[in-house]
């Protein structure tokens, strides 16, 4: 098919009805280079848009599809005056001859070309890029001021457009050409109205249109260096689209590009005033925030650095920082990276006031563009948001990295002194709304501290006594690492001020289900009540239930760190103001047992931090004894009642007993001779928690802590406290004997009792005790348990080499009639057998121990009251340590007054012996022997020969026994007989020595018979 040819005005028709496809496409060459030699492309001139023009409406500036030609060309088109840059026409024409061949071929459609072409210029204009080659005529390269005639004229258009090539090397070596240009170029704003939009059309909208991150990155750099080259005025006008592209670049997912955006921002801040940002801070704040945890220490520590200008500018509001920095911060107080957590405490510091004077005094130096940007950081003095972050800062004090916490405190003390002098000179309203320095330390001592120095100190408000108290209480908190001495005045002041805005908030924390943030919440809450000091008083009521509460954290870490705040309310705060609040919440009688052992634990705490600033102070014995005496004696007997009362006594929670005892101890120590007041009631608490216990390292601790009360009360050792207090603890133990059981209160203070009082005084007590377990005793529908826990207590008593006696001689009677005797009578059952069993034993310590006389166990046989239990627990079914001990009684009792027994006593006895010599127990048939070898040695030698030689006729024939022990024990039964009756045991042996296998044992009798 024939075609026509098309003239060139048929084209140009065509083009201006339906545009190309490629937006980058250039049909002409800027006004000023027509007519030059070695042009070939028609131009054609249209007018252009004029240089004065910089208003930055991105929206309106982009170039659209369907534009019409005439406009796309004003728009490429540019009327700059060269002598604006001090460059003539002419010499700007002659240069523009040399690279208009490259210039054109930036519209080629060739991408190779377009590329070549565009590298080219880079390397012509810019030669110093990295990797360029050496140039061979260095004389081409322009000057500063020929570089911006030509990119903010002729340059200007075809460069911008090559932002939007289809080739990405293109597209880089435009942005470098354009980032070069603005590097070096003495005015680079005249090409910020038409690259403004263009960079805003590659990488300032949702989604963003620039796919590769190197010329995404080229492109921030590029914003960068507009930033750090232009003049306020002109940033002032492009800050919205300024802040439009940061938003992409800090949302964008290469590391590099946020960097450089958090640099751009602080530069931003740094050269346009805060009111041209307000509108954008919220988005900025929005966008910056989540990089704060992104994988790259580096990349948090700028971010961290560009948000400490985005609020030191002061274009954030309070309330943005409450609700938006502050919680983003929180996790960033535990970087892994210790440089992060030093910059976040540096920032917050300088937000609060930290060297404030000094960025005033630096911020003076000459800024030419810099007319109205504010020359020092913006200092947070509202409640509210320094309430907020001042807790960030406090948590550095307590960083795991040693340096970290040390500069973090003397940050602290940095701000504080900032705030105190701000305050006295006058500062600005919201400074100033805060007590100065003068007005704090004289509510310090017209407050809650007079009160303090009073009690405390006893000696009036001096000055060096109000600073050895304090610092007796700072040594008595351990505070450890980084503090060295007190926090300064300035610090204290400025918590004081802030005191209920810090509390509420990390009270509340601490009780969070993420171990983080309790985690935080403590170290925060310790920093601040360390520089509360005793002003934290006022906050006690909802102070100690939170502590109560946390104490019992399942993090170790957590609970330590909420004890170390216990011990610091509890050295700086007088006890009469604690004490109180603690004996209500300890007998809250809706507490379970872990809430009461928590709260003892907090209680315990307060008392021992309290008593090492009395320790501390020993040697101005006045000062000590009106601390001491400031609490009210009612409130001590309130407390020691509470803690022996019912509801406190928890036998079941092992817990509770433990922080009971720490409790006491730590109560001693306090109190010093002040426990003199409630020492009956402490040393019953003692008495009852030494009663549940039975591991001797804890029984040693109470017998310590009973001595320490001893000591504090002016006695020479607990016995005499016992001798003192021991009747009335008796005898109010035993008020309600009817209801014991081994785990009633009472019943374990009167086993304690016994086992720790000295031997006169129990002595004194025996009758009283004897009356008392006598119905138990007797009583054998009562529970198994306690009777056999009573009678072991009996047995460790009669043990005990000094307290023993004190059961024998004439109390030996009783003890044996009413408390030993009566549980031996048999009844049917294993539980009636373990009583017997533990009767028996206590008897036999009795007669091991030689306690019982002689005439008083005389008595006893002669009524009948001894050997009818014995013989019955000789014969015992359940249990063969029975059997065995009742052989081992009977025994020692023939050896005490065997030689005193009657005939008939005799014949009642050895029968019983024999028969346990077929016992299925071998150790209980060796035992008989020798309760049988101790009824010979106690014959009279005129016992009747009969019973004799039935007696040895129940023993000969063990000695041919398969067991040689038996045969052994046998053997010398009949071997003592023999010294007594020689006659009747040779003729009895002899009988049945021929059917022997042992005949050896029968040869030794017979010799013993000679």
């Amino acid at each position: 098919m024939a075609t026509s040819k098309k003239s060139i005005d048929d084209i140009w028709r065509e083009l201006n009805s339906k545009p190309t496809g490629r937006r980058g496409t250039l049909g002409t060459v800027m006004g000023g280079a027509t007519n030059m030699p070695g042009i070939s492309t028609s131009t054609k001139t249209v007018p252009s848009v004029p240089a004065h023009n910089t208003t930055p409406n991105s929206a309106s500036m982009l170039l659209q599809p369907d534009t019409d030609i005439s406009m796309a060309e004003a728009r490429r088109s540019s009327n700059y005056d060269p002598a604006l840059a001090g460059v003539s026409a002419e010499s700007m024409n002659a240069y523009i001859a040399t690279i208009q061949r490259t210039i054109n071929c930036l519209s080629d459609p060739d991408r190779s070309t377009r590329k070549q072409a565009i590298t080219s210029l880079l390397l012509r204009l810019i030669p110093d890029q990295e990797n360029a080659p050496k140039k061979e005529d260095p004389t081409s390269i322009p000057d500063p001021n020929m570089l911006q005639a030509l990119i903010c004229g002729p340059l200007l258009h075809p460069v911008t457009n090559m932002l939007h090539d289809t080739g990405e090397g293109s597209r880089v070596a435009s942005v470098q050409l354009m980032r070069g240009c603005a590097a070096v170029a003495p005015d680079f704003s005249p090409t910020l109205p038409a690259l403004v939009p263009e960079i805003l059309r590659r990488m300032g909208h949702l989604p963003v249109v620039e796919p590769a991150e190197e010329v995404r990155l080229l492109l921030a750099e590029l914003v960068s260096t507009i930033i750090t080259r232009s003049s306020t005025e002109t940033l002032k006008s492009y800050a919205g689209d300024l802040c439009t592209f940061l938003l992409r670049a800090l949302e964008d997912g290469f590391h590099d590009i946020k960097k450089v955006a958090c640099a751009c921002i602080t530069s931003l801040t740094r050269k346009v005033p805060a009111v041209a940002l307000e509108a954008h801070a919220e988005k900025l704040l929005q966008a910056l925030l989540p990089n704060l945890q992104h994988q790259h220490s580096r990349v948090r520590l700028v971010v961290i650095e560009a948000l400490g200008s985005l609020l030191g500018c002061g274009c954030v509001p309070g309330g943005l920082v409450q609700t938006l920095v502050c919680p983003a911060l929180r996790p960033v107080a535990y970087d892994r990276a210790p440089a992060v957590r030093e910059a976040l405490f540096a920032a917050v510091a300088s937000w609060l006031g930290h060297r404030a004077s000094d960025v005033e005094a630096s911020g003076q130096k000459d800024q030419e563009d810099c007319t109205s940007p504010s020359s020092s950081p913006l200092v947070f003095t509202s409640p509210d948001t320094a309430a907020s972050l001042l807790p960030l800062l406090l948590t550095g004090v307590s960083d795991p990295q040693a340096d970290v916490g040390t500069q973090t405190l003397q940050l602290v003390e940095g701000v504080g002194r900032w705030w105190v002098d701000r305050g006295d000179r006058g500062g600005d309203a919201a400074v100033s709304a805060f007590p100065s320095q003068d007005q704090q330390m004289t509510d310090a001592e017209q407050g809650s501290t007079e009160a303090s120095s009073k009690a405390e100190q006893g000696v009036g408000n001096s000055g060096a006594v109000d600073e050895r108290v304090a610092e007796a209480a700072v040594a008595a908190c351990q505070l450890g690492p980084p503090y060295t001495c007190r926090p300064g005045a300035g610090a204290r002041a400025m918590v004081k001020s802030l005191l209920p805005l810090l509390i509420k908030p990390l009270l509340s924390e601490v009780g969070e289900w993420t171990v983080s943030q309790r985690s935080c919440a403590s170290r925060q809450l310790h920093s601040v009540l360390v520089f509360a000091e005793h002003h934290v008083e006022t906050e006690l009521p909802r102070l100690l239930p939170s502590l109560c509460s946390a104490i019992g954290d399942e993090d170790m870490e957590v609970a330590g760190r909420i004890m170390a705040c216990v011990h610091v309310v509890g050295a700086h705060v007088e006890p009469r103001r604690w004490l109180p609040l603690m004996l209500d919440n300890v007998s809250n009688a809706r507490l379970s047992l872990v809430q009461k052992a928590n709260t003892l634990v907090v209680l315990s705490g307060l008392l021992n931090a309290s008593s090492k600033v009395s320790e501390s102070l020993l040697q101005d014995h006045e000062m000590v004894a009106a601390a001491r005496a400031s609490t009210p004696t009612s409130v001590l007997t309130s407390l020691t009642s509470v803690l022996c009362s019912d509801e406190m006594r928890a036998s079941e929670h092992p817990a509770i007993r433990n922080q009971l005892l720490a409790v006491s101890t730590n109560m001693i120590r306090w109190l010093g001779n002040r426990a003199a007041e409630v020492v009956q009631q402490l040393y019953t608490l003692l008495l009852q928690l030494y009663g549940f216990e039975k591991e001797p390292s804890r029984l040693s601790t109470i017998q310590v802590a009973m001595l320490q009360l001893a000591s504090a009360s002016g006695r020479s050792s607990f016995d005499d406290l016992a001798q003192e207090f021991g009747p009335a603890v008796l005898e109010a133990a035993c008020s309600g004997a009817d209801q014991w059981s081994t785990d009633v209160p009472s019943y374990l203070v009167f086993r304690a009792l016994l086992l720790t009082c000295g031997g006169t005084t129990l002595s004194q007590m025996v009758t009283r005790l004897c009356d008392v377990l006598k119905p138990l005793m007797e009583d054998h529908e009562s529970e198994p348990e306690l009777r056999i826990n009573a009678l072991q207590l009996l047995d460790s008593v009669l043990e005990d080499q000094h307290r023993g006696i004190s059961l024998g001689g004439e109390a030996a009677s009783l003890v044996l009639s009413h408390i030993l005797l009566p549980p031996l009578v048999w009844r049917a059952g294993k539980s009636s057998a373990a009583v017997r069993f533990a009767a028996i034993t206590a008897f036999a310590t009795m007669l091991r121990r030689s306690l019982a006389p002689s005439h008083v166990l005389l008595n006893l046989v002669a009524s009948g009251a001894v050997l009818p239990p014995i013989i019955q627990s000789m014969d015992e079914d359940w249990y063969t340590d029975l059997r065995n001990t009742a052989c081992f009684v009977m025994r020692e009792l023939l050896l005490a007054v065997g030689k005193d027994f009657s005939a008939e006593a005799r014949r009642t006895v050895y029968p019983e012996l024999i028969k346990r010599l077929d016992d299925s127990n071998n150790q209980v048939r060796k035992a008989a022997c020798r309760a049988l070898h101790a009824f010979c040695t106690s014959m009279p030698s005129s016992y009747c020969d009969t019973n004799t030689a039935y007696l040895i006729q129940g023993v000969v024939i063990h000695m041919d026994d398969s067991n040689q022990d038996v045969q052994e024990a046998a053997c010398s039964v009949l071997e003592a007989l023999a010294l007594v009756k020689p006659t009747v045991v040779a003729t009895e042996v002899s009988k049945v020595r021929d059917r022997f296998r042992s005949q050896h044992f029968c040869d030794r009798v017979l010799s013993s018979c000679k």
